[in-house]
């Protein structure tokens, strides 16, 4: 918990005008875009419970992980972090019970 705390410090949700000031050339044709989410996983240990085993055994990188969902401006900045979830959970749950819809754009 200390290092989400000091890291929760660091990520910002942007206003739309921040975003657009700060939206590169690229993003030229998709100036309605705010974030872009992406679901990752980090390798962890091998858990010594058999039911953490089978939450956290990611079929997709064939180990155990834990997964995110990161949300990043168009500009590069991080924008929305989600909990850690066990790696075997589809991103669409982590979608859904992230919240991250509650933070969206009108």
């Amino acid at each position: 918990p200390l290092l989400a705390h000091i890291f929760k410090a660091l990520i910002y949700w942007p206003t739309k005008q921040e975003i657009l000031a700060n939206m590169p050339v690229c993003f030229n044709n998709f100036l309605d875009t705010t974030v872009v989410l992406d679901c990752t996983e980090i390798s962890v240990q091998v858990p010594k419970c058999l039911a953490c085993r089978i939450r956290l055994y990611s079929n997709y990188k064939s180990t155990f992980t834990l997964k995110f969902m990161i949300g990043i401006t168009p500009g590069g900045l991080i924008s929305f972090v989600s909990e850690p979830y066990g790696g075997r959970i589809s991103d669409k749950v982590i979608f859904e019970q992230s919240g991250f819809n509650k933070m969206s754009y009108p």
